[in-house]
């Protein structure tokens, strides 16, 4: 068997900006250097959804404000 194919468990995060990640399973947001950091340690799911924290980070960069 070949041992370039091994596998690899990590986390999924969503690039929300040039150096802004969200980690798809506690929702919170880091740079891309504290999102490296934050892959190795445990976290659970936020209260809050993660379409809501999108929305509101989709809204924090085009200044769309809540009526």
């Amino acid at each position: 068997m070949n041992s370039t194919n091994s596998e690899q468990v990590g986390k999924v995060f969503l690039a929300l900006a040039k150096d802004l990640r969200q980690c798809l399973v506690c929702d919170e947001l880091f740079t891309r250097e504290a999102g490296a950091k934050h892959a190795g340690t445990t976290c659970f799911p936020n209260r809050q959804s993660s379409e809501s924290t999108v929305h509101d980070v989709w809204s924090a960069i085009h200044g769309v404000q809540e009526a």
